[in-house]
């Protein structure tokens, strides 16, 4: 399993690294880096907790502590909810391990379900064949929906009828997200 994140966080890493400068918006960039330096780490330093895999790591060129963690949707393993923290910088996306079936530059329509919390529509840049990210200013504000639900459905939908729902489970996370928390909870 640590094996196949560690593809998954490779294989974005290059996807994003070939990206013009011009289309990657800030939240991209935060991953961009924090997904440079997981591929510095040894495998080892990939830590599991219940559902997640993770990591913290030092970004040798901007000297930032970043963090990294990921889970898999439970219907279709290529799925991921990736959160990253990077210097009290919170951002959430949805990684492919292959690509989704969007047009790239589409923008999408992501509705976020989850226990008590209220159903929540959110906008989605679909960045990357593999990636869609939710910008950092509105994932900041669903950080309490990540960090306590159970479970997570989003279902996704684009102007041209394409959709997919997807369930991610949420819990335990006390490790995995504990690092994230410490740096990007605090409402700076």
């Amino acid at each position: 399993m640590l094996r196949f994140v560690r593809v998954v966080i490779e294989s974005v890493a290059r996807t994003l690294l070939r990206t013009p400068p011009r289309c990657v918006f800030y939240c991209v960039a935060i991953l961009t880096a924090s997904l440079s330096s997981v591929l510095a780490a040894p495998a080892e330093e990939v830590e599991r907790d219940g559902p997640w895999a993770f990591t913290e790591r030092m970004n040798e060129q901007s000297h930032l502590l970043q963090q990294i963690a990921v889970t898999p949707a439970a219907e279709d393993s290529d799925i991921w909810l990736l959160l990253a923290c990077t210097q009290s910088r919170f951002s959430a996306s949805l990684m492919h391990n292959g690509q989704f079936p969007y047009a790239v530059g589409a923008r999408l329509s992501l509705i976020l379900r989850s226990g008590d919390f209220p159903v929540v529509s959110v906008g989605a840049d679909f960045v990357q064949r593999n990636q869609l990210s939710i910008s950092a200013a509105t994932s900041r504000h669903l950080m309490p929906l990540f960090l306590e639900g159970e479970t997570l459905a989003i279902s996704i939908s684009d102007a041209g009828g394409v959709s997919g729902d997807y369930t991610f489970t949420l819990r335990p996370n006390g490790r995995s997200l504990a690092r994230i928390v410490r740096d990007c909870g605090r409402g700076d």
